[in-house]
């Protein structure tokens, strides 16, 4: 597919720092995201892993992958918790509220977090069924388990874009994008940093 045209000008697919920059670029995507067959239609250098939460969308290596909700909240979390450990307990409040009792040494929320892991490995998998190849490992390394503590996100944080239902998240994105220019250059970075700013 050739490059997509807005209003005689070519902005799909455009880069990532592009798309993050330009407000109406943004919205442009999310209202294509819902019927593209891999993201490098609209994202020239597509992260890993692209989640919009208002549309309830899940991307994985550009292939758009559909998750059960529960599965959804569930790679969200951690997709939003930027490669820090989430806790069980609180996996647990988000994906089951008002059900849990921490008290005495029965916790039969620990099984139910394993198996939902399992059941979002498998939906990931399904998605990828003669699309994709699934490197051996590759989604068992995908969310590592700290034993009895929690999950975490097992993907560098560049490579995790989200799209939440208001703009914020997007602008942190941007912002981690232009930490990363901070050390190559102050002029870039102040620049950038003011574009951002007309953003909001």
């Amino acid at each position: 597919m050739g490059p997509i045209l807005i209003g005689g000008n070519t902005c799909f697919p455009c880069t990532l720092a592009e798309l993050l920059r330009n407000g109406s670029l943004l919205d442009e995507l999310r209202h294509r995201l819902t019927s593209v067959s891999h993201l490098s239609e609209l994202i020239a250098d597509p992260p890993a892993i692209v989640i919009d939460e208002r549309q309830k969308l899940f991307f994985y290596r550009g292939v758009p992958v559909p998750l059960r909700p529960v599965s959804f909240s569930y790679m969200l979390l951690l997709a939003q918790s930027h490669g820090e450990l989430v806790l069980r307990e609180v996996i647990y409040r988000c994906l089951w509220p008002s059900e849990i009792n921490f008290e005495g040494t029965n916790k039969p929320y620990e099984r139910q977090i394993t198996d939902q892991k399992r059941k979002l490995l498998d939906d990931i998998r399904r998605g990828f069924a003669g699309r994709m190849e699934i490197r051996e490992g590759e989604l068992e390394s995908l969310i590592a388990t700290r034993h009895k503590m929690g999950y975490i996100l097992n993907i560098d944080r560049k490579n995790v874009l989200v799209l939440s239902k208001g703009e914020l998240t997007v602008i942190s994105a941007l912002l981690l994008l232009m930490m990363d220019r901070f050390v190559s250059g102050w002029s870039d970075w102040l620049m950038d940093l003011s574009e951002v700013l007309c953003l909001s």
